[in-house]
């Protein structure tokens, strides 16, 4: 059996997805996400004129429920982006409680690369946090206790038990004759 258009062969499973499935002609294949530790990662400024969809893949049908805010009237909208993952798509990563890795279309945001300042602000400021920190630990650490008040009768069995154990001590410290 053959096509009318380009007298190929019909492949009869792709010819069922295509139909059925409402596919189209390319079938997307998921990519692994870039590595948080890639260098090609670098800080900029994004500029959107309204809420930009982010995607969990470069793919329009992979929605995953995030998206970034307007630029309007917002001072500071910095994140991590790598350019151009797959034709149209920028890969951005959103530092939430953890890490996120996500999509947005290029034509739906511009991106101002950062001067490389905010790095070594940023730097800076995890390693002031990180010695404040072990600072404040050192600190409590360190700083007295109130010591217990003890009764009369406690003081006494310890005062007991300490002579006892001297005694034992001298006995067995004796010098020999």
């Amino acid at each position: 059996m053959k096509r009318a258009l380009d007298n190929s062969p019909v492949d009869p499973f792709s010819d069922f997805i295509n139909h059925y499935l409402n596919l189209g002609d390319e079938v997307f294949r998921p990519i692994e996400p870039p590595a948080p530790t890639d260098p090609r990662w670098h800080y900029a400024q994004y500029k959107a004129t309204s809420a930009v969809k982010i995607y969990s893949q470069p793919n329009v049908q992979y929605e995953c429920g995030y998206a970034l805010r307007s630029t309007e009237r917002y001072a500071h909208a910095l994140l991590r982006y790598l350019p151009d993952v797959c034709p149209g798509w920028t890969a951005i990563e959103l530092t939430i409680s953890n890490p996120i890795t996500g999509y947005v279309r290029n034509d739906s945001v511009r991106f101002r690369p950062s001067s490389g300042i905010y790095e070594y602000l940023l730097t800076f400021m995890v390693s002031a946090q990180i010695v404040m920190g072990l600072s404040v630990l050192i600190f409590l650490y360190a700083m007295p206790r109130s010591k217990a008040q003890t009764s009369a009768s406690e003081s006494s069995s310890v005062e007991q038990s300490v002579e006892r154990f001297v005694a034992r001590l001298e006995y067995v410290l004796q010098p020999l004759e």
